[in-house]
């Protein structure tokens, strides 16, 4: 049997010698779900004999904590994509529940029929539930549970060659709840995450075989409808979103009227990369959004005028900087233990005619057009000259500098700094680069080499927005980072999210690293973050940021943590 279910050139009793002595649970079962064919392991793990288990159906495992629609989609992936991957909470002999990870792969013949389902287990531990919470962030919203824009850029990038190669239609619905704001002004945030419930399910309902729905983050959804022909069944499902999100939301015995403003875009017309496709849905939205609201837009070139804005704001860097606009803040950080100042961050600022540009408004055109490089140049020698200053008056804290993915990948940073370093005469051990989730996971290999090199100058590294990826706990283990920052938007949802980040805060302790909440605005928050174990913390709350001349008043008048 294993023989002709591996289709293998290795020898039989050699499969199954590897089948039975594995530490894993291993079944194979018939398409209707009928145990054919079971290892030691997976008997051990339940605790039945072959005798009661042979020729039963696996159902006979179920623990009743799923939902049907957990099973539901576990096997439209196997029909669909030929394999599924997951939790699972599985039922014993005994009655007792266990909690798995489990893969299950179909197999097929050589027509293409499904003859066998093929599942491997294993129980998981402590730490490996806490790590699986941890990767489920880097795919799926947490409120909602749709997946997230890391899933959606994977989804719409197989989407999009799909497209091409079947020359079929493909549209990118972004979907902006209108006045959402006001919501969560007037009822709070918490009854404003009830609607995002609620929205994400009305939505969740239109799904056709070949749809798919995300959520970006705040009020903002992506829809995706794949394999159409026309653009009459665009219309039509935008009218469907707009009929179905009209409908009356109710909570706590009130009534909602809801709203959106929905910007398309096609491939291949509008666009033929992930980018392009999500860039362009959104300038649609904004321009409905513009012309009154409530209203589905189609894309248009002529919506690039924001293109133009972009140009000016380049040019605008550029002038900038040669005319010294540009002006580094700082922002502490409070050990929670003490209240007093455990590290700083330094923040560009662009001071444009006496007014502050808003850093949204020019990083991203900085690090598209490379002036990134400069930018983070300028703000390393300010720190530089600053750390004399806090010296001198015996203030002298750490001081963290957030480092761009361009900035780190230019063949030369390492250098750059250690001649920074020395000209300033400035000591490493006071200066800490701030990296965030995906500079690291760029190109692991290269990122732990240049980290080694930070490291032997006596740099700190820290990881910065923690959470708003996914990075590899265990890989994340074997670099030289000594603190981890977690991100804002878990802060912001303290109540909500306190049992991911006691996860989060719970690891980090495991391997010895430093924690960092940023975004603290409120005494409960900080409360909670010191229950939970949390080091230090920053935010609005203590301190906004402010100039070195405030910065340096900040420290002499509240102090420094001494570790």
């Amino acid at each position: 049997m294993l023989t002709s279910l591996t289709q293998s050139d290795l020898p039989t009793d050699l499969l199954a010698q590897i089948f039975e002595v594995s530490t894993e649970g291993m079944v194979i079962t018939d398409p209707a779900g009928i145990i054919l064919l079971a290892n030691k392991a997976f008997f051990t793990l339940f605790g039945y004999s072959p005798e009661e288990l042979q020729g039963k159906n696996i159902n006979i495992l179920k623990s009743g904590k799923h939902e049907k629609d957990f099973f539901a989609q576990l096997w439209q992936s196997l029909h669909q994509t030929g394999g599924w991957q997951g939790n699972i909470w599985n039922k014993k002999k005994d009655g007792s529940l266990l909690p798995a990870w489990l893969f299950i792969n179909a197999i097929y013949d050589r027509q293409g029929t499904i003859t066998h389902f093929y599942a491997a287990m294993r129980e998981i531990s402590e730490l490996k539930k806490r790590e699986r919470q941890i990767a489920y962030l880097a795919y799926y919203d947490p409120l909602t549970h749709l997946p997230n824009r890391t899933f959606l850029e994977r989804k719409l990038s197989k989407s999009i060659a799909h497209c091409l190669e079947k020359e079929s239609l493909l549209a990118v619905f972004c979907l902006d709840i209108d006045n959402f704001n006001l919501i969560n002004d007037v009822f709070g945030h918490s009854r404003g995450d009830m609607l995002l419930i609620q929205i994400s399910q009305r939505l969740h309902s239109l799904l056709r075989k070949n749809d798919s729905l995300f959520r970006l983050g705040g009020d903002k959804f992506i829809y995706l409808l794949e394999g159409i022909d026309n653009q009459a069944a665009i219309f039509l499902m935008a009218n469907r979103i707009s009929a179905v999100l009209k409908e009356p939301f109710s909570f706590d015995g009130r009534t909602v009227f809801l709203n959106a403003s929905i910007g398309i875009s096609l491939c291949p017309g509008d666009g033929a990369t992930v980018q392009e496709l999500l860039r362009n849905a959104d300038l649609a939205m904004h321009k409905a959004k513009v012309d009154g609201k409530n209203r589905h837009v189609l894309y248009n070139q002529s919506f690039h005028t924001s293109q133009q804005e972009r140009f000016r704001t380049e040019t605008g860097i550029r002038a900038g900087l040669q005319a010294g606009e540009f002006v580094v803040y700082y922002q502490p950080k409070i050990h929670i233990g003490t209240r007093k100042t455990a590290a700083m961050e330094a923040l560009i600022r662009w001071k444009k005619n006496d007014q502050l540009v808003r850093p949204d408004l020019f990083i991203p055109v900085a690090e598209e057009s490379d002036l990134i490089d400069e930018i983070c140049l300028f703000v390393m020698e300010e720190v530089c000259s600053f750390l004399k200053t806090l010296i001198e008056h015996g203030v002298a804290v750490p001081i963290s500098v957030n480092i761009s993915p361009h900035q780190f990948h230019n063949l030369d940073f390492v250098d750059l700094t250690e001649d920074m370093l020395l000209r300033h005469s400035t000591d490493p051990d006071l200066f800490e680069f701030e990296i965030t989730e995906g500079t690291v996971m760029q190109d692991a290999n290269y990122t732990l080499r240049i980290m080694n090199e930070l490291r032997q100058l006596g740099i700190s590294l820290s990881i910065d927005d923690f959470g708003s990826g996914y990075s590899s706990l265990g890989y994340l283990s074997k670099m030289p980072v000594q603190t981890l920052k977690i991100d804002k938007q878990f802060i912001d949802e303290l109540e909500t999210n306190s049992g991911i980040v006691s996860t989060i805060i719970a690891i980090c302790k495991q391997m010895q690293l430093n924690v960092v909440a940023e975004g603290v605005e409120t005494e409960k928050q900080l409360t909670m973050l010191k229950e939970l174990g949390c080091n230090e913390a920053q935010g609005f709350f203590f301190c906004p940021p402010v100039p070195a001349e405030n910065a340096l008043a900040y420290l002499l008048q509240n102090g420094t943590h001494r570790p």
